[in-house]
Formats: C-alpha cells, structure tokens, sequence
C-alpha cells in the first residue's frame, strides 16, 4: 500500500468518524426532543383531564345537589300533607315509607353517580387512546427519520468511494 493510499484511507476512515459522530449526536439530540415533546404533551393531557374531571365531578355534585334538596323539599311537603290527612295511622308505618322512598332516592342518586363515572371512563379511554395514536405517529416519524439518516450515511460512503476511484483514475490518468 502507498503512503497516498494510506492517507486517503485514513482520511476517509477520519471523515466517516465524524459522520457517524454527528449523526450519532444528531439522533441522540432528535430523541431527547422528541421525549421531552412527548412528556410535555402527556402531562399537559393529563392537566387538562384532570381539570376537567374535577370540574365535571363538582358540577355533578352541585347538580345531585341540588337535584337531592328540591325533591327532599318536595318530598317533605307530599309528607307532611300525607302525615296530616292519615294522622290515625301508625308511626311505624310511616317509618317504614319513609325510609323506603329514602332508599329509592340513594339508589337513583348512585345510579346517577355510577352513569356519570361510566360516561367518564368512556371519555378518558378516548383520551389515551388518542395518545396512543399521537405517540405511535411519532415512532413513525422516527423510524422515517432513522431510515433517511442510514440513507444519507450510506450515500455519503458511496461519494468518498467514488471520490476515491475518481482521485485514483486522476493519478492514473496524469
């Protein structure tokens, strides 16, 4: 081997180092971008839902509420209007009726509880399941990435090859 052959492989073995160095330091800063995008967005997401679970979870509260104290009011009234039209009748068969209608009114308010967390659930499965969806755009997106970076890596290797050939071909040639 010639002393110019072996300085144009070490120059070429030197120019490859330093692709594949700033490809490495490249991708390597592409993914920290990309982890830090991903983070930034999942908790951002999780902000938003979180905010929005509280506010619907206290809406509904307020509303059950609400809805509780105008039919304990109303209730009150159909009881007391009952209670003065059948005085004569037993206190233990009033307690009985009130506190089956007691029960029916929790166990619609927890039906009620139960739907809003069902539709809940429903709302926030749709929510990660769009997260999922973003994250798996952005595998692609690395993955094209990646693929364009071996690309340009293995034209870059042709060119020195070329040039190589080129520079020798010049020699041979002179």
């Amino acid at each position: 081997m010639t002393e110019a052959e072996s300085r144009m492989e070490a120059l070429l073995d030197k120019r490859i180092a330093e692709s594949e160095a700033r490809m490495e330091a490249l991708l390597d800063k592409r993914i920290a971008e990309l982890k830090t995008y991903v983070e930034a967005l999942i908790d951002k997401r999780i902000a938003e839902l979180k905010t929005y679970v509280e506010a619907l979870i206290d809406k509904r509260i307020a509303e059950l509420k609400t809805y509780v104290e105008a039919l304990i009011d109303k209730r009150i009234v159909q009881l007391k209007t009952y209670v003065e039209a059948l005085i004569d009748k037993s206190i233990v068969q009033l307690k009985i009726y009130v506190e089956a209608l007691i029960a029916d009114k929790i166990k619609e308010s927890e039906n009620i509880l139960l739907e809003e967390i069902d539709r809940t659930q429903g709302n926030l499965e749709s929510k990660i399941r769009l997260i999922n969806e973003n994250t798996e755009e952005l595998r692609q997106y690395y993955k094209i990435t990646k693929l364009e970076n071996d690309s340009t890596a293995i034209l870059l290797k042709m060119i020195d090859a070329i040039s190589k050939k080129v520079e020798d071909l010049e020699k041979k040639i002179a």
